[in-house]
């Protein structure tokens, strides 16, 4: 089985378990935390998705999963973050084509 399909596998799992799993919320009904938990964010190589990862990994997230199509910026972004203490994994590509994940 290749690493891309049990990546599949895994983030499937994952998914599972989020759908099943009720954050604790805030009166307003917000998630008051992303502490400890795992946060896929898209389109992450800069401006909104690079400051959702960047917030997410200041809110000491678990695990902070970026991807985008731009490899470099994507690389550049998850350097940053590492360097902040964040627990970072990148994946590349179009969410319909051949993804890459590193």
């Amino acid at each position: 089985m290749s690493a891309f399909a049990k990546f599949g596998m895994a983030v499937g799992a994952a998914a599972l378990g989020a759908a099943m799993y009720r954050p604790k919320r805030d009166p307003k009904g917000n998630m008051s935390s992303v502490e400890g938990k795992t946060v896929l964010v898209t389109g992450a190589s800069q401006g909104l998705g690079k400051l959702f990862a960047t917030k997410a990994v200041e809110g000491k997230a678990g695990l902070v999963i970026l991807w985008d199509v731009d490899q470099k910026g994507l690389t550049k972004t998850c350097e940053e973050l590492r360097s902040k203490g964040g627990k970072v994994l990148r994946g590349y590509g179009r969410v319909l084509g051949g993804c890459v994940f590193l």
